[in-house]
């Protein structure tokens, strides 16, 4: 594969790896590469961020700014998204196109309303009228408005959005991301309370959030834990089985009903529990007898190899086709999704 060109991007805020889940931005593309198909005459490959998009040959160049439109997104219904909502109506997604995967959308800067200038990192899906792909779940009962206080929806961020160089060479986890129903079991200064993603459940009633509760003790093993250690903390898990997120591709969903965690959440400092901290995942479930996801990897050096392994390189871990995978760093963590599994839900 060739490069064209190359440039680097402008400079950015950073911000912490949890808030860092934008829709749609303003982008530098830094690469322009050729398909590696050497028959393929009339698409290249853009590269913005760490997202390659395939695109129409000649179309962009090195250095210009365009629009990044994220996977796991919803297009509005206009003349422009007729094309892409041709062969994925539902939501942006991983496709492969004559071989090579493309992951996100470049779209021109001219698409936006105005002539004032934008600046690289700025947030525009409102103005398209871009959506948070949001996978349909079934009414539960029990819900309640809003998320405690000091707990925002779990989201890792995908790795094609960040500066890798700030964390290529570090030693990380990688842990398997299942494809389920998010859950938290928060504790804080004598309260127990049970959350989906976005909403508060009522503990008073029996579904598929508060099952777990009685089944694990949960609430009884959480809140020693606190009172123990001085500390408030979130659990944060996944509800996997009979039928949740049903797909042929999803081994989870198959199963009986369980629940595993991934992440503690650190209430009063509102931030995630890392690699080598005392409250990590796994120290913590370990302690309290309860399940957590697979560490498919333990202190492995973080590099782009690794990353494509999960990315694009493997279609089934264990024999079972997968989510993905969550990295874990001492300071860090960030999601990769399998291509193979995102083109095919």
């Amino acid at each position: 594969m060739g490069i064209k060109a190359h440039c680097f991007p402008t400079p950015r805020l950073i911000l912490p790896i949890f808030m860092m889940n934008s829709l749609a931005t303003i982008e530098e593309i830094v690469d322009i590469l050729q398909h590696p198909d050497p028959e393929v005459k009339r698409l290249e490959i853009v590269k913005v961020l760490n997202f390659n998009c395939i695109v129409g040959k000649g179309i962009y160049k090195v250095g210009e700014k365009v629009i990044l439109i994220r996977p796991d997104t919803v297009l509005p219904d206009e003349p422009w998204t007729g094309i892409y909502k041709k062969f994925n109506p539902s939501r942006v997604k991983a496709q492969k196109l004559r071989g090579y995967w493309s992951f996100g959308i470049v779209e021109k800067v001219g698409l936006l309303p105005g002539e004032r200038s934008y600046e690289v990192g700025e947030e525009v899906s409102q103005m398209l009228g871009i959506t948070k792909y949001v996978t349909p779940v079934p009414e539960e009962p029990g819900a309640i408005a809003g998320l405690p206080h000091n707990l925002i929806p779990s989201n890792e961020t995908l790795y094609q959005s960040l500066p890798l160089d700030k964390y290529l060479g570090q030693l990380v986890d990688v842990t398997l991301k299942v494809d389920g129903s998010s859950v938290s079991y928060y504790y804080a200064n004598g309260n127990f309370k049970v959350c989906g993603r976005n909403l508060e459940i009522d503990l008073n009633k029996i579904n598929k959030y508060t099952h777990h509760v009685t089944q694990l003790n949960i609430d009884e093993k959480l809140a020693y834990y606190c009172k123990t250690h001085k500390v408030n903390l979130a659990l944060r898990g996944e509800i996997y089985g009979q039928g949740i997120q049903s797909s042929k591709n999803n081994p989870h969903s198959k199963l009986p009903l369980n629940v595993v965690f991934y992440n503690v959440w650190l209430i009063d400092e509102m931030r995630y529990a890392f690699k080598e901290h005392k409250y990590y995942f796994s120290k913590v479930c370990k302690e309290l007898e309860l399940p957590y996801v697979d560490i498919l990897e333990e202190n492995v050096v973080l590099t782009y190899d690794l990353l494509k392994k999960y990315d694009e390189d493997l279609e089934k871990v264990d024999g079972q086709p997968f989510e993905g995978v969550v990295i874990k760093g001492k300071d860090f963590s960030f999601k990769v999704i399998n291509k193979h599994y995102d083109s095919k839900k």
